[in-house]
């Protein structure tokens, strides 16, 4: 028997331990299931940025190259007849020369200003600058889908523009998911570092003073707002002092940069020119964007929920004013039937002149004896009292006479005196 038991035992044991190995191997499933989608469509997100990239280059380049050739050859022209102007123009007087210099030299601008436009420097047009390389064109793609769009760069050609139509329309939805996903990654990075450091900190006082100050003020989604505002801000901080080091840029500029950027405002007046960092810039800007999107809704749910709470509250007090109305309607009425017994007033006035007359002839009565036997002053004495009206009067003497606190016999009195006469 014991033998069995103990296999029974173990048996049981093992399959528990199956029963949780089973549960642990499908919940690893399902969260498989759940993570394959947005995994793919991340890889889809890579592969068509990259393959959108070489396809600008392989309409683009060539026309940029053609362009920076003809400028160039158009510059040196233009500077070899200015230098000719100078020595083989024959005028006769000095305005003459001026004007038909100046005309050389504005023609010479003219062709420098092309050149810049085409990417030629003046200082040396034989050395071209292409803008449509392959990482250039990577970091143009990413600001066409992200909907940031600097301007620095843009399709020339036909074939380029249509491409940027139909590389957009398809790539910008799918850019504005995988943002969606990064930010919840981040949210629930957020909500589980929350939880743990919740429970390292339960026991902490100054962290419980702190959340009990914060729930009785009612500033917690303040400082869930202020803490995603400020987090946003250290990312872009951290970012303008990383492209410090990068390009030529005051710590300002960069900042500023950076902020342009994450808002997807992308003015265009400030742009990296450092291709050998263009992917790490890229990355930065996609990590970037995920937490402005991240935090825009974090705040856009604080400020839906708050307004969600004012709405109920408000229903909630349309629900109450019709009754209360009703209640407050029916107070008046009964109010209105409510009667005051006029005679107990009149026999509450006497009781009061009497023991006014009683507690005055005692005091009398203590200065002279004879006073208080006196019928001409205990007539002149109730003539007085009956002069004195004012209900108001009447209660303050109340209160200023022993009777109101007096012994247990001398109430009994008095409850009997009120009782008899209010009968």
């Amino acid at each position: 028997m014991c033998r069995s038991n103990a296999a029974e035992v173990g048996g049981g044991g093992m399959a528990v331990a199956a029963a949780a190995g089973g549960r642990r191997w499908a919940a690893l499933v399902t969260s498989i299931k759940n993570t394959t989608p947005k995994m793919a469509l991340f890889v889809f997100f890579v592969v068509y940025t990259a393959a959108g990239a070489k396809i600008f280059q392989i309409l683009e380049h060539p026309a940029e190259v053609q362009a920076q050739e003809e400028a160039g050859a158009t510059l040196l022209e233009q500077r070899a007849i200015f230098m000719q102007s100078l020595t083989n123009i024959s005028v006769h007087t000095v305005s003459e020369y001026q004007l038909r210099v100046s005309a050389e030299l504005r023609q010479y601008e003219s062709a420098v200003e092309d050149a810049v436009g085409a990417g030629v420097s003046p200082l040396d047009p034989h050395l071209p600058h292409y803008h449509w390389n392959y990482i250039e064109s990577v970091f143009f793609a990413s600001t066409v889908i992200t909907t940031i769009g600097y301007g620095n760069m843009a399709p020339v050609t036909t074939w380029g523009r249509v491409f940027c139509i139909l590389f957009g329309f398809v790539g910008i939805p799918v850019t504005l998911t995988v943002i969606a996903d990064l930010g919840t990654i981040f949210a629930n990075l957020v909500s589980t570092m929350s939880k743990h450091l919740g429970t390292l900190t339960r026991n902490c006082a100054p962290v419980k003073k702190l959340q009990a100050l914060q729930f009785a003020h009612g500033g917690s989604r303040g400082m869930v707002v202020l803490g995603a505002v400020g987090a946003l801000l250290l990312y872009i901080s951290v970012g303008g002092s990383i492209f410090i080091l990068w390009e030529d840029w005051t710590f300002f500029e960069a900042f500023y940069f950076c902020f342009i950027t994450m808002t997807t405002i992308g003015l265009g007046d400030l742009v990296p020119e450092r291709t050998e960092f263009m992917l790490v810039c890229t990355l930065y800007i996609l990590i970037g964007l995920a937490l402005t999107s991240t935090i825009i809704e974090l705040v856009r749910r604080q400020y839906a929920e708050s307004w969600q709470q004012m709405k109920e509250l408000s229903g909630r007090l349309g629900e109450l004013s019709g009754p209360l109305a009703e209640h407050l309607k029916r107070l008046g009425e009964q109010a209105g039937d409510i009667n005051i017994d006029v005679h107990l007033m009149k026999d509450l006035k006497e009781l009061r002149s009497a023991i006014q007359l009683s507690n005055r002839l005692q005091a009398l009565s203590k200065l002279d004896p004879k006073m208080g036997n006196d019928t001409k002053i205990v007539e002149l004495l109730k003539a007085h009292l009956n002069e004195e009206k004012d209900d108001s009067a009447f209660l303050g003497s109340l209160e200023d006479t022993e009777l109101l606190q007096p012994s247990a016999a001398k109430r009994k009195v008095i409850r009997v005196v009120i009782y008899e006469s209010s009968v």
